[in-house]
């Protein structure tokens, strides 16, 4: 269903994200679906981003858990270079997005892991 979520209305995919985000965390599903996301014309379209954004807020606002608790699923299922590589791709509107949208964790994480990159904003 996430190969179409192009098609869908932004508020159905906001809903579709919501029940990814719970079967995420019920490990009803695995997390390396979300490689779908890369697919390129959802990531040209914008749609990726927006998808991923809203999974990565709903999981961070559950009150059991924990920015921790999302490394590292992304790390067992083979997502965290991935979701940081797709930000080399854009770079400064993927990390104004994610500080825009009150994400300033994955930014945290990203310049950790490109201690050598000079930010500017």
């Amino acid at each position: 269903m996430m190969r179409f979520i192009n098609r869908f209305t932004p508020a159905e995919s906001n809903k579709l994200a919501l029940a990814y985000t719970y079967f995420f965390l019920t490990q009803m599903a695995p997390m390396s679906l979300l490689e779908i996301l890369f697919m390129d014309h959802l990531v040209k379209e914008g749609h990726s981003l927006q998808f991923i954004t809203t999974i990565f807020k709903t999981f961070l606002q559950e009150p059991s858990t924990t920015i921790d608790q999302l490394t590292s699923m992304l790390k067992k299922n083979g997502l965290d270079d991935k979701v940081l590589i797709y930000g080399n791709l854009f770079f400064l509107s993927f990390l104004s997005f994610f500080l825009f949208s009150s994400l300033i964790l994955i930014f945290t994480i990203y310049k950790s892991k490109n201690k050598s990159k000079k930010y500017s904003f």
